[in-house]
This record gives structure tokens, sequence and C-alpha cells, in this order.
């Protein structure tokens, strides 16, 4: 699923749900999604950011295209 998200908006908003926030293009990811599903959601070249909620849509957290590269560049070195 994915959306788009205005960052300063919500983060002045009162607690919503993320469906009811307005405008940048994200993904949206439930907590026990794994990060392997992650990779292809945001390799396509217009979503940076896939929004982690739980099963009411409350906002857990964000993984951005850099935390999934933090990911690959642990590895490579963990394969060392």
């Amino acid at each position: 699923m994915h959306g788009a998200l205005d960052l300063a908006t919500a983060a002045a908003a009162k607690p919503k749900k993320i469906r009811e926030l307005p405008s940048i293009s994200y993904e949206l990811a439930r907590q026990d999604t794994p990060i392997s599903r992650l990779f292809p959601l945001l390799s396509r070249g217009h979503v940076r950011e896939a929004l982690v909620v739980d099963a009411d849509s409350k906002l857990l957290g964000i993984v951005t295209q850099t935390d999934l590269l933090a990911i690959v560049g642990r590895v490579q070195l963990a394969l060392r």
C-alpha cells in the first residue's frame, strides 16, 4: 500500500491515522513485514520511505532506503 505524506504537517498535527495525513510518496508496511519485502518496495525509484504501522494504522516508525542500504553494508562486512 502506498500514498502521500507531508512530514511537517504530520509532525505538527494531533495524532491521526496515516491514511488521514496529506502529501509525499510512501509505502505502508505492517510491523511484521519482513525486511526482504521492503527492498522491492523502496527500490522502484519513486518512493524512499516505508511507514511502519500497527493493525490500527498507528505509526510505529519509518524505514528508509538509507536504512536498507545500512543493512546491506552490515551484511557485506560480516561476510568478510
